[in-house]
């Protein structure tokens, strides 16, 4: 029989065959209905024999790779190896090209050891050669979040530029700017649908599959990000971007019935009927299309309606075998449609629109990526600038431009001036200004709001008895009013009172302090000491032999942090580089510019999380820590390319680099020796020279602080600065801890004892996955703490409480 026409998807006349023939296949057909689609689905240019779209083909051209719907479901959650593998007598040269290219770039990361829960995954998209400068824009935003993936090349073009990364589409090969409702785009979406079923088929991976449009703003894989935990879940077979021509309301509920297929994940590493599910799309989409050819002359018929009508064909089954062999649907947060062992139902889901928005005209401030519907060509351009996402490709250089976070981030200008004018003025670190050049552009900053004045003042005493100079951020007017010349109004969010670990409140005060340090860094031109006040100064941390003082006075680091450590380290410790306290840090963009960027970055991520915890829960909440080391834990996982702050490469103090760059693209950091720099340890080192009163809220610190020796600096009653404030610890056992301070410092004694003899012990253990839950225990936490400061206070006013002691 003769080969048909490439533009024809595959089908000869019913004329060829003869009218009898014909009628004898129209009543087979009928008989046949649930013939697995899997045995007749081939590339649409190499199909033999015509056929209905639900016939088998008149000649079979290789085995069927996978089961049929009907036959006994794989239980395995991840497919058997001969599922993933194509044998070179089952495939032609095409797909074994395709395969080889999916394969090599499968992890949808270029470290391929970084992220092995997306080892099966590869993110896929699409272009000809008119698009190119639209796929380039994409790329360049991919490649700024280490991203790797394939392209489906819809014309000869496109793929003689795409390299290593290209796959030739097994179809109608489309060129030019072709608008909605054309039959050449209807054949762009065929495309899509086939290689992705054709990647799930033969290759035995799941598929991201994007349209070039739709940009990467942020990682959309990131532990956070709505896709990225989707997939993570291992939950859902299918995973869709709602079509949501604006914000929906808050009490919207998604019906399940329709969405983007410009944007989805697919996998039959599940349940290898998402195969057969598939292959009924394409077979409906050539259906419709032949019927259309027929009659209006126009093979017309898009993917997206096409795919919603199969799907609400499964949708409403009702326990009956619908198209891919499933029998019911579940939706995440609704019940199935019916009632079927999970092999026979299909989970889906959709993304969340805030995060990953389709062509909204205001772009939400949480998104992650961002899809230019409802407009045509170069009309879309104009929306990805709106939403932030263009221009990452220069059409004139040809080459990636570097994305400037620090034009989202500007001042207001008077408090910018105000900023400058204060930290020059103390820039230096110490009072005698020409006894210690090393540090003439450094300015140890700390902060402070009026109802944590008491706090912030005994810091202050402990800092002037070492001759020390700083700067304040003020968290509210009244701290503000009470600085003189030291403060420095918050950039951001006014924050009063005491608030506690987990707070929104608490939280603003953080994002505060990120903003102010980026600010001073670019325009100041100043490296900054940040430390939180509750971080106590027993002895002079910039003096020689002074740890932090020491990696400062080398010029060797741009980021010099303490380690987050509850308890003395063992002697063996090393450490991890992925996570420390960002509240006692230096930071100077003075040996990298790039450490600017690299900040600006830190705070850009804050804003994206708290704003999508508003939208979730009502609360900013995002804590700038956690999210300070999600951002570097990002830049130590870029495998050489441009990563966050346009670093390519991170190496910590005593360690090998993470990669290898010139000094110029890595960032230089070092942890500071935490028997000096200890974080709120219960046995505070006798060699300590700062003091950081971590793991105790508001009241609670002090006690802390006092067992360390370096509170009682300043006096409330006198409402000034007194004598030493080194303590003598008692050894008494019934009261370790508890201290006698010099002058008219009260004595805590008596209350410290009765907090232990009526406060049971308390140990939290943290279960493995605490960290990826950081936001939920934070906000669980948060209240008991709260509760128990309050009443340990109402306690220790109570004259009766300890009396019978």
């Amino acid at each position: 029989m003769a080969r048909p026409r490439r533009g024809d998807a595959g089908f000869v006349r019913p004329a060829a065959i003869g009218a009898l023939s014909a009628l004898v296949v129209v009543v087979f057909l009928q008989s046949t209905h649930q013939e697995s689609f899997l045995q007749r689905l081939q590339p649409a240019h190499s199909f033999t024999a015509e056929r209905s779209p639900v016939a088998a083909p008149a000649v079979a051209h290789r085995p069927a790779p996978v089961a049929a719907p009907g036959a006994a479901p794989v239980a395995a959650p991840s497919a058997p190896k001969a599922f993933a593998e194509v044998k070179d007598t089952s495939a032609s040269d095409e797909e074994r090209q395709m395969v080889e290219v999916v394969k090599k770039h499968a992890g949808v990361y270029l470290d391929k050891q970084a992220h092995p829960e997306f080892a099966n995954v590869v993110l896929v998209t699409a272009a000809n050669y008119a698009y190119f400068s639209i796929y380039n824009n994409w790329r360049c935003n991919a490649e700024r979040h280490g991203l790797d993936w394939a392209v489906v090349a819809n014309d000869e073009d496109a793929f003689k530029h795409l390299g290593d990364r290209g796959i030739l589409a097994m179809g109608e090969k489309v060129s030019g700017m072709n608008g909605w409702g054309s039959a050449k785009l209807d054949s762009v979406g065929r495309n899509k649908m086939f290689m992705v079923l054709t990647i799930m088929r033969l290759a035995g991976l799941g598929v991201v599959f994007t349209d070039a449009d739709n940009m990467f703003r942020g990682d959309p894989f990131a532990k956070g990000v709505h896709l990225g935990d989707l997939i993570r879940s291992s939950k859902y077979d299918y995973v869709y971007q709602e079509e949501l021509a604006k914000a929906p309301n808050k009490d919207h509920v998604v019906p399940g019935d329709g969405g983007n297929t410009g944007f989805f994940y697919a996998t039959a590493r599940r349940n290898q009927k998402m195969v057969s599910f598939f292959s009924d799309v394409v077979a409906e989409v050539d259906r419709q299309r032949e019927e259309s050819f027929r009659r209006s002359g126009e093979r017309l018929g898009a993917d997206q309606p096409i795919f919603w009508q199969v799907m609400q064909k499964l949708r409403s089954s009702s326990g009956k075998d619908g198209p891919g062999g499933f029998k019911c649907v579940r939706l995440c947060k609704h019940n199935p449609t019916c009632k079927a062992p999970r092999e026979d139902t299909m989970d889906y889901c959709s993304l969340d629109p805030f995060q990953h928005p389709t062509g909204w005209e205001e772009p939400p401030k949480a998104l992650v990526t961002y899809h230019a519907n409802y407009a045509a060509n170069e009309e879309k351009i104009g929306k990805l600038k709106k939403a932030g996402v263009w221009d990452a490709w220069s059409e004139e250089k040809k080459s990636c431009l570097v994305r400037d976070p620090l034009a989202e981030l500007q001042p207001d200008k008077e408090e910018e001036r105000r900023m400058v004018e204060v930290v020059k003025k103390r820039a230096g670190v110490y009072l005698d200004k020409q006894a210690h050049p090393e540090f003439a552009n450094v300015v140890l900053v700390t902060a402070a709001n009026h109802a944590y004045f008491s706090i912030y003042n005994n810091w202050r005493c402990n800092a002037e008895r070492y001759g020390l100079d700083w700067a304040v951020v003020a968290n509210d007017e009244d701290a503000f009013k009470h600085l003189g010349d030291r403060g420095m109004l918050a950039m951001g969010e006014k924050v009063s009172g005491m608030n506690g670990w987990g707070s929104a409140k608490l939280d603003s005060v953080g994002r505060n302090k990120m903003f102010m340090v980026l600010t001073m860094m670019r325009s100041a031109g100043l490296g900054v000491v940040f430390t939180d006040a509750d971080n106590m100064f027993h002895k002079d941390p910039f003096a020689p032999g002074a740890h932090l003082g020491d990696l400062i006075r080398s010029s060797r680091y741009d980021y010099v942090y303490q380690e987050e450590l509850s308890q003395a380290p063992n002697k063996d410790h090393v450490v991890p580089g992925d996570g420390g306290n960002t509240g006692f840090f230096y930071a100077t963009a003075q040996r990298n510019p790039k450490m600017i960027s690299l900040f600006a970055d830190v705070v850009l991520e804050v804003d994206r999380q708290r704003e999508d915890a508003f939208r979730r829960y009502g609360e900013r909440l995002g804590a700038d820590q956690p999210i300070f080391w999600q951002v570097m834990q990002k830049l130590r996982s870029t495998g050489g390319k441009a990563g966050p702050g346009t670093f390519k490469c991170a190496q910590l103090c005593q360690q090998r680099a993470t990669c290898e760059a010139p000094e110029g693209d890595t960032m230089q950091y070092c942890s500071m020796d935490p028997f000096q720099h200890p974080t709120g340890w219960e046995s505070p080192p006798k060699d300590l020279v700062t003091y950081h009163a971590n793991y105790a809220a508001n009241e609670a610190k002090i006690g802390k602080l006092e067992k360390a020796g370096v509170w009682g600096a300043w006096s409330e009653k006198a409402q000034r600065c007194i004598g030493s404030a080194k303590l003598e610890l008692q050894s008494d056992a019934s009261s370790p801890g508890a201290a006698v301070s010099s002058g008219d410092a009260p004595d805590v004694g008596p209350a410290l004892r009765c907090l232990r003899q009526t406060t049971p012990q308390l140990d939290l253990a943290y279960p493995p996955d605490a960290e990826a839950h950081f936001q939920e225990v934070r906000q669980a936490l948060s209240p008991w703490f709260d509760y128990a400061a309050n009443k340990f206070m109402k306690d220790m006013k109570n004259p009766y409480h300890c009396a019978l002691l």
